[in-house]
Order: C-alpha cells, then structure tokens, then sequence
C-alpha cells in the first residue's frame, strides 16, 4: 500500500468515527432549543390565561354594579352623555312673565302713613298684597322654573321655582310695602324629588314646595284671573318646608298626598314642638293643621 493510501484511509476512519458525535451535538441543541421554545409557549399561555381570568372579573364586577344602579332607580344617569352637558340636556326650563297695569275702581288714596301717595294701600293692602297697585304699571313677577323631571327611567330629580320683580319682594313680605322694590327675588319651590318603584308611582319631595291647599296659585300665569281672591289671601298658605308624598292612581284621575311640614307658613326653622299634616285626595283637601 502506498502512502497516499495510508493517508486516505486514515482520515476516512477519522470521519467515520467523528461523525456520530457531531449528529448528537446537533441533536441535542435542537431539542435544547425546542424545549426552550415550548417553555416560552407555555409562559405566555399562562399569561394569556391570566389576562383572561382578570378580564372575566372585571366584567362580572361591572356587571354586579349594573345591577345594582338599575335596581337603585339611577341607571339613567349613566347615558351616552356625560359630564356637564349631558346633566344639563335633562334639566326642561320654563317660566313666565306678567306685566300690569291696574285702575282700582274704589280709588285708593289713603297710604300706610295717611299719605297721599295713590297706592293700593290701607285695608287692601293688608287683605290683598299681591294685587297690583292702582294707576300704576308694574313688572309682576318673572317666574323661572328649573327641574329634572322623574319617571321610570329617570327616577331621582329636583325642581327649583322663583319668582323675580314686585311679586317676589311682596311674597318675602306679605303686605309689606314701605320698600318699594321691583327687583325682589323669592324662591317659591325648592325641592329634590324621587319616583319610587312602589304600583304606578309613588313621587317623594322634600324641600320647599308650594301648598297642596285650595286651587290657586301665588304665580298669576296658573291662575284664572290675574288677582287671586280672598281666601287665598286671607287664608291659605303659599308655601312650605318639609317632605310630602304623592301617589296616582293609573289612568282613574284618582290621586292622593300626605305630608308634613314645620308649619302653616314656609317657617325654617320649625317655631314650635308640632308639625303641620298636609292631605289632598282625589283633589279634595284634606288637611289637618297641629296644635
């Protein structure tokens, strides 16, 4: 055998041994690599599923507090519109405007003090303040209401009703007419408001609201005539503070309210130990005035 052969045959037994142990090396280091790789796979699963679990929560939570505000009444808050605008798409805005001008036929010359100052004064001014004076134009009042009104779906409101002008100084002052102010300002209903979900309706207010009394009212627009009569001067309330209930009955023109105030008149606070009860039923008064 020549040398060349020698060689070539030792390098070739060489090969044949090396390359066993080079296949395992790879081997090895692909699984490695695999086992790597699925470790990875398995981590983020893991972390996926947690994600999931998390997200599964928090919609059950939000869920679970849905339920709650919907059985609370106050799920309509909670609209598409938010914030300051969409509280003040739900506020309804109205009023009314009076302007006089008034002849008294019984000529009314005799003021407070026995001047002639051409008032409505003397024993009209007493029984009948809020009649306008005589021979004279007058700005009424300017009513103004504000309120969020209450139904099934939005069951918690408030309404707010003043009046501005000489009705408004008078209605602060019953018959006080030593300050001729024309830019009198009197809050005549103020009240928060709340339809509870008991048969059609059960309405609660609490706050100041305008008498369940008689049928006239301080606010010369809701009346028939644009003076209010003697009763409603001499004798009736305007207003008051307290809580009331009111409750209709469907469709059958059939309603009721009960109440109780700090007194006959809008007193705050209450000037005695007794409360007022006030009463309507199917329109008819009802009311029963403690001791």
């Amino acid at each position: 055998m020549t040398p060349k052969r020698i060689v070539s045959s030792v390098l070739l037994a060489g090969l044949g041994f090396a390359a066993p142990s080079l296949a395992t090396a790879a081997s090895d280091e692909v699984e490695r690599q695999l086992r790597a790789t699925q470790a990875r796979m398995q981590q983020l699963d893991d972390e996926i599923q947690a994600a999931s679990d998390q997200l599964d929560s928090a919609n059950q939570r939000v869920e679970q507090q849905s339920q709650l505000i919907e059985q609370a009444g106050i799920a309509e808050t909670r609209g598409a519109s938010s914030g300051l605008p969409g509280f003040l798409g739900q506020i309804s805005i109205g009023g009314s405007l009076q302007a006089s001008y008034l002849w008294n036929v019984n000529g009314p010359t005799a003021g407070r003090n026995g001047g002639m100052d051409g008032t409505n004064a003397g024993r009209n001014e007493a029984f009948y303040p809020l009649h306008p004076d005589s021979n004279s134009f007058a700005l009424q009042a300017a009513w103004i209401d504000l309120e969020r009104e209450i139904d099934e779906e939005n069951r918690a409101g408030f309404r707010l009703e003043v009046a501005y002008g000489l009705a408004g100084e008078l209605l602060g002052g019953i018959g006080n007419r030593e300050i001729r102010d024309d830019s009198g300002f009197y809050i005549y209903e103020g009240y928060v408001q709340y339809l509870a979900p008991v048969g059609d309706g059960l309405t609660l207010e609490a706050g100041r609201f305008g008498t369940t009394i008689g049928s006239e009212y301080a606010n010369d627009a809701l009346n028939w005539n644009i003076t209010q009569g003697s009763v409603y001067n001499l004798l009736e309330p305007l207003d008051h503070i307290g809580v009331i209930a009111e409750y209709s009955f469907g469709d059958s023109g059939f309603d009721a309210s009960f109440g109780a105030a700090n007194g006959h008149l809008a007193n705050d606070p209450d000037n005695n130990e007794s409360k007022s009860i006030l009463g309507t039923s199917a329109g008819r008064t009802t009311c029963c005035r403690s001791a």
